[in-house]
């Protein structure tokens, strides 16, 4: 895994976990069940996907986990993309 310096904006990274999950096809319940370990942290899902709750590094590498990607994937296309759920680009390749 590579070393972050420095994470993008809440919000980014929100866009790209949310559209992880629609990928995915889970809801936020599931999420929260693969990311914290039980269902009754989809508040923190709904916060994180929002931009309302920063998603730190360890929470990151949880994610990554869960989608099996890795937690550069997520950070560069939080970068890179706009921030659209409309967006076709798959995470991991260029936008």
């Amino acid at each position: 895994m590579s070393t972050i310096n420095r994470l993008p904006s809440n919000t980014a990274v929100g866009v790209v976990v949310t559209r992880l999950r629609v990928r995915a096809n889970l809801s936020q319940g599931q999420v929260a069940e693969r990311v914290f370990g039980s269902a009754k942290f989809q508040g923190n899902i709904s916060k994180i996907e929002m931009g309302e709750k920063r998603a730190g590094r360890k929470v990151l590498e949880k994610y990554a986990r869960a989608f099996n990607v890795s937690v550069a994937d997520i950070v560069d296309n939080a970068y890179t993309m706009t921030p659209t759920l409309e967006s076709t680009t798959p995470i991991g390749e260029p936008a």
